[in-house]
């Protein structure tokens, strides 16, 4: 978000406790709650100063911290001695950002208005709320200033933003220019505003077909340097940011435009519908998205996975200093990784200073492992391609670190590789025992299989097949590893021969079995490997996972998109198939189950016969 040209005082972050003072209806759809008490004045809390509050900003927030609706509980996050508070998930859960309509220092009142809604949490609340009781406020942790230096306003929203746009136009000094839009439901939800500046009001009404947005954009700005302030549903108001910068030229730091609610389903409690099932209605989206964009927990664990701190703690190594003769990393840093563990629950420390594991670090106790080794080695490695991800989209640029591309350290020499080529022939076992019955080979066939694993299911169509005439293709590298991944008694069946050049077969065969061909080709390279690899064979039988567009799996979609980052691939659809039949001129004939989650997808050299 681009910084705002107003002036900002910051505040530290505190929670107070106050008292409701009155509570009434301003109109149909707003309604006043009055907060006072101690809490507002310089207190301590816990141990930490709470100064007073300061609210001098006409769009000044507070979060309300309204008691559970099923259990009355008042939840609280507590005060940190660096100005923040100590949040968690189900504090969070009940809290709600509004606006200070007017604090009083005289008094020492708060005042807040509540855009009524049939079912809010923070709303009900104020529906319900009686003088003298209680509940806890954070904030203002912020105020900004009028933004008078610019020569002119325009100031808008809906309902939820009418408490700022009222402060604002009582703050406003006298005669200056300002035009404020505002969107209410019905007509009887409109109210007075007050104020000396030079205002043009616009009332518009949702039941009459109104819409703030068009009435905004409708709306001629001063001449001079204008300032424009629009608040509202999340959704609704994201195309007006474009219009004023793009479409009006303004500059972005005088373009001020904030979500202040977004449309979401709300769950209410089942013998009260005006009353808000926080459990049920789930997280935030703002908790969603940080929980799955937060880079640095993933980097954490596979970084400690690495170096086998988990499985040292199980053994007995519970110290520091031992650990980092352990893990071969220096006590400092390792200190600072093991403290971020235990604050992730990983780890937890004794009040002897000893470490132990939790139930989550237990897990990743076993370095062999499922779960350590999808964290660490190549998986480790080709999950980083990810890193390439934004310039793969913009550019296709392939995914590199340490100067080559993540996919030729996997399929190329070294450990990282041997260690890619081992988990795909793990995985390769779990398909290729199910391949050759559905290849329909005949007696004596002629069958070339290449691709990565290659030698597994060449050693499970020799097992199964064993009059067959195996030739397992590839360069020497993957020869190599292809005799390996074979049985010692089964190898002596298959020749292995190398590719004069990729695409092109050592011989003539009657069946191609070509590994996973979508995801180690570029999207772009693999029409015409496919044709050069049938200008030699009559028939091409693909081993590759499908996306089933129709039922998407979040880890289906997950691996096309590490496909396009490492070498450009993707994880094809039926429809891409067919129109791969279609540009090379060859038929789709078969497209079989194999395994599990893997298909058998035949091509056919020539085009269909009618």
């Amino acid at each position: 978000m681009p910084r705002t040209s107003r002036d900002r005082t910051v505040y530290p972050i505190t929670v107070r406790e106050l008292q409701v003072i009155d509570a009434y209806d301003l109109s149909p759809g707003m309604r006043r709650v009055v907060l006072g008490g101690p809490g507002v004045h310089a207190h301590e809390r816990n141990g930490v100063a709470v100064p007073a509050l300061v609210s001098n900003g006409f769009d000044d927030d507070v979060k309300i911290i309204v008691p559970d609706p099923a259990t009355g509980e008042a939840v609280t996050p507590e005060p940190l001695p660096d100005g923040r508070l100590d949040w968690d998930e189900r504090t969070i859960s009940l809290a709600r950002t509004y606006t200070v309509r007017s604090f009083d220092t005289e008094t020492g009142q708060l005042v807040v208005d509540f855009a009524q809604h049939i079912a809010g949490l923070a709303s009900t609340w104020a529906g319900r709320a009686r003088p003298g009781q209680a509940v806890h406020v954070a904030g203002p942790k912020a105020s900004s200033a009028l933004p008078t230096h610019a020569d002119s306003l325009l100031i808008a929203g809906d309902e939820t933003a009418l408490p700022a746009i009222a402060r604002c136009l009582e703050e406003l000094p006298a005669g200056f220019p300002v035009q404020a839009v505002v969107e209410v439901a019905e007509t009887d939800h409109i109210v007075q505003l007050a104020t000396q500046a030079d205002a043009r009001i616009t009332w518009v009404v949702r039941a009459e077909g109104g819409d703030f947005i068009r009435t905004t954009q409708e709306c001629t700005l001063d001449e001079g340097t204008p300032y424009v302030w629009i608040a509202g549903e999340a959704g609704r108001i994201k195309p007006l940011r474009r219009w004023f910068t793009h479409d009006c030229g303004l500059p972005k730091s005088d373009v001020e435009i904030t979500g202040y609610w977004k449309e979401r389903p709300v769950v209410t409690m089942g013998d009260d519908p005006s009353t808000v099932d926080v459990e049920a209605t789930g997280p935030r989206p703002t908790a969603v998205i940080h929980e799955m964009t937060e880079l640095a927990p993933a980097f954490a664990v596979r970084a400690a996975c690495e170096i086998d701190l988990f499985a040292a703690i199980d053994e007995g190594v519970d110290n520091l200093p031992d650990l980092a003769g352990r893990t071969g990393v220096p006590a400092e840093r390792l200190s600072r990784l093991v403290r971020y563990l235990g604050a992730l629950e990983y780890l937890r420390l004794d009040d002897e200073g000893f470490l132990h594991l939790t139930p989550l670090g237990n897990e990743l106790s076993d370095p062999d492992s499922h779960m350590v080794t999808s964290l660490t080695g190549a998986a480790a490695r080709r999950d980083l391609a990810f890193i390439g991800l934004l310039a793969g989209l913009r550019t296709g640029e392939r995914a590199s670190q340490g100067g080559q591309t993540i996919f030729a350290e996997l399929t190329g020499d070294g450990e990282i590789a041997d260690d890619h080529a081992d988990r795909v022939a793990q995985e390769a076992g779990f398909t290729a025992p199910a391949l050759p019955p559905v290849l329909d080979l005949k007696d004596g066939e002629q069958v070339t299989v290449l691709g990565p694993g290659a030698g597994v299911y060449a050693d499970e169509i020799i097992r199964q097949r064993p009059d067959l005439s195996i030739t397992v293709t590839g360069d020497d590298r993957q020869l190599r590893r292809c005799r390996d991944e074979m049985s010692a008694a089964r190898r002596p069946a298959v020749t292995f021969t190398a590719a004069p050049r990729p695409g092109q077969l050592p011989a003539p065969a009657d069946t191609v079995v070509a590994v996973d061909l979508p995801g180690t080709t570029p999207a772009e390279d693999l029409p015409a490997l496919i044709s050069d690899l049938l200008s030699d064979t009559g028939r091409l039988v693909m081993v590759t996972p499908l996306l089933d567009p129709a039922r998407p799996d979040e880890h289906e979609l997950e691996d096309d998109l590490r496909r396009l980052c490492l070498h450009g691939a993707a994880l094809p659809t039926r429809s891409d198939l067919e129109a791969l039949a279609a540009v090379t001129g060859t038929t789709l004939t078969g497209l079989d189950p194999v395994g599990w989650g893997q298909h058998a997808v035949t091509f056919r050299a020539g085009p269909e016969s009618s």
